[in-house]
């Protein structure tokens, strides 16, 4: 299914100036069976080979610290080919427990200085620009101490020094929760994972033209139309990808009148899929950006590695 418009003025592909897959939730305590080992197999076969692998959380499956470092070795039997190429964000599941309860102490040990746990304050949060020109925030949802726009933390702080530190650049940030979301989560109300954390961040990246957010946690893959602070449709907004599709169970979403959605956001959503795993493509050239999400098993006429959803070239905020 084609998605989003394209950018006025630009004709045909545009050049893949930078390249980077994406996907989240792994479950790599399934071992040696699919649909995590036929993911991963998909993105170490691709060729050209993506330049970037983002991961918003969820590398590991544990709903506690037991079998932790058996997860991350099931893991790097996986991505470790790639390793150097990733750049991670820990989801609540690597930390065993929503922080600060949780431990996150596997996480780190496995990706060392990827982790980046000890380099700055906040833990987990950094940022790095690509060739093309964007710039890429990455932090941690799963820490619910940020605070809110009347008090601001260590990682709010840090994002506005950010922000203000790289001015003029088109901006992509990621992290585990979604802002917005759907999906049969009893954990999270309406399966999102939302949270004042998440929206004031997400409010302040608007406030900088931000153009793209990618997150995971609820298993599904989810595109939105470009959304300004309320859920509401806003062409200077912020564009949402879920892609919690990297191999844990698939989230069920149902509602009356259609099969597959169930939220208040049921006439918002450009692409929603609950039936296949995969992850997402994504091609940054100066000042745009176009996207296809890849099937892993999907059947009939969807084969395994068909693209189910695209769009672009979408020329960026600035």
């Amino acid at each position: 299914m084609s998605g989003g418009s394209a950018a006025a003025g630009v004709s045909g592909p545009p050049p893949q100036t930078d390249y980077l897959v994406v996907v989240a939730d792994m479950q790599p305590a399934a071992g040696t069976t699919a649909p995590p080992t036929v993911v991963a197999a998909q993105i170490l076969g691709l060729n050209p080979a993506p330049q970037y692998i983002l991961l918003p959380g969820d590398v590991t499956n544990n709903g506690d610290n037991t079998g932790f470092s058996g997860q991350y070795s099931r893991f790097d039997v996986l991505y470790g080919g790639v390793k150097p190429k990733i750049h991670p964000v820990p989801g609540n599941h690597d930390w065993g427990a929503s922080p600060p309860g949780g431990d996150v102490t596997h996480y780190d040990a496995y990706w060392g200085t990827q982790s980046h746990s000890t380099d700055a304050n906040p833990p987990h949060f950094y940022s790095f620009d690509v060739p093309s020109g964007w710039h890429i925030i990455a932090l941690d949802s799963d820490q619910q101490w940020v605070g809110s726009l009347n008090n601001p933390s260590a990682t709010y702080t840090a994002v506005v020094n950010d922000l203000v530190a790289n001015q003029g650049k088109p901006l992509l940030a990621f992290w585990h929760h979604p802002r917005f979301s759907d999906g049969t989560n009893t954990t999270d109300p309406g399966g999102t994972g939302d949270t004042t954390v998440v929206s004031d961040i997400w409010n302040l990246l608007y406030d900088n033209h931000c153009d793209l957010v990618l997150t995971g946690h609820c298993h599904s893959y989810q595109r939105f139309p470009k959304f300004g602070k309320t859920g509401t449709a806003d062409p200077a907004g912020i564009r949402e990808f879920v892609v919690g599709t990297g191999g844990s169970g698939l989230f069920t979403l149902t509602g009356a009148g259609r099969a597959d959605v169930n939220s208040y956001q049921v006439a918002a959503y450009d692409q929603l899929n609950s039936k296949w795993f995969g992850y997402l493509n994504l091609w940054l050239t100066p000042h745009a950006y176009r996207w296809e999400f890849v099937s892993q098993n999907a059947v009939g006429s969807e084969a395994p590695g068909q693209v189910l959803d695209s769009g672009g070239p979408i020329l960026s905020n600035l």
